[in-house]
C-alpha cells in the first residue's frame, strides 16, 4: 500500500497504530490530505454539503497528482458518496469497507453483519441504497460505548486507552454477533475499529473485513 492516498478529516480523535488515519503506523510513502467538514455528524446523517463534497474531490485529485495509485478515506460513513467520488477518478477510490458489501453477500449468503459505532446515519443509507441493503444486519456499539465517547471528545485524547478500547470493543461485538445469529462474516464500517480486527476475528471466529480489505480488493482489480 505504498502508493495509497488517504483523505482524513481534521479532528482530535485518538489515532491508534493499525488505523488508516495513523500515519506513523502506515507503510512508508502513504500520502495524506486533510479536509474539514462544516458539521461532520450532521452531514453523515443528513447529507454532505456541496462544500464538503468539493473538498473531498479536491483532496482526491491532489492525492492522485502526488502519485497515489489508490485513494481511500478514513471514514466509512462516506459510503453513500462512493459513486460520486469514484466517478472520473483515474485510480480506484475506496470510501468504506462497505464497498465490499455486494461481493461479501454473494460469498456469505447466510448473513453479513455490519458493525458501526452508532447508527444515526442509517435512515440516510436506507433512502440512498433501498433494496441494496435490505436484509443486512447493521449493529452499533452505541453512544454509551467507550469508543463512541472517545471519538466524540467525552474521553480526552490523552486519556484514551487502546487496551480498554480493545476489551470493550471485542466484548460488545462478540455479544452483537451472537444475538444476531446466522452471521457468516463481519464488516467493520468504522475505520477506528481496524486496530482490533484480529482480536475481533479471534473472538467471533468468523472472517472480519475492514477498510484495508476493501483497499486490497480494489487494488487487485487493476493490478
Amino acid at each position: 500500500m505504498a502508493d495509497l492516498g488517504v483523505i482524513v478529516a481534521n479532528s482530535s480523535v485518538p489515532r491508534v497504530p493499525g488505523e488508516i488515519g495513523d500515519a506513523a503506523s502506515m507503510p512508508e510513502g502513504t500520502l495524506y490530505e486533510a479536509i474539514a467538514f462544516h458539521d461532520f455528524l450532521c452531514e453523515m446523517r443528513e447529507g454532505l454539503r456541496p462544500s464538503s463534497l468539493g473538498a473531498l474531490l479536491r483532496a482526491r485529485d491532489a492525492l492522485v497528482t502526488r502519485g497515489a495509485r489508490c485513494v481511500a478515506t478514513s471514514c466509512g460513513m462516506l459510503w453513500p458518496w462512493q459513486v460520486r467520488l469514484e466517478t472520473d477518478s483515474p485510480v480506484p477510490f475506496v470510501s468504506s469497507a462497505l464497498c465490499l458489501l455486494d461481493r461479501l453477500r454473494e460469498q456469505y449468503p447466510g448473513g453479513v453483519c455490519v458493525i458501526t459505532v452508532e447508527l444515526g446515519f442509517l435512515p440516510l443509507w436506507r433512502r440512498t441504497f433501498g433494496e441494496q441493503i435490505e436484509g443486512v444486519a447493521f449493529r452499533e456499539l452505541g453512544q454509551d460505548h467507550y469508543l463512541y465517547r472517545a471519538l466524540t471528545g467525552a474521553i480526552p485524547r490523552d486519556a484514551f486507552s487502546p487496551d480498554i478500547a480493545r476489551a470493550e470493543i471485542v466484548n460488545k461485538i462478540t455479544r452483537l454477533v451472537a444475538r444476531t445469529g446466522g452471521v457468516q462474516a463481519v464488516i467493520l464500517e468504522c475505520t477506528n475499529l481496524s486496530p482490533y480486527r484480529d482480536a475481533i476475528a479471534d473472538a467471533v471466529r468468523l472472517p472480519v473485513y475492514d477498510i484495508f480489505s476493501a483497499i486490497d480488493h480494489a487494488s487487485s482489480e487493476v493490478a
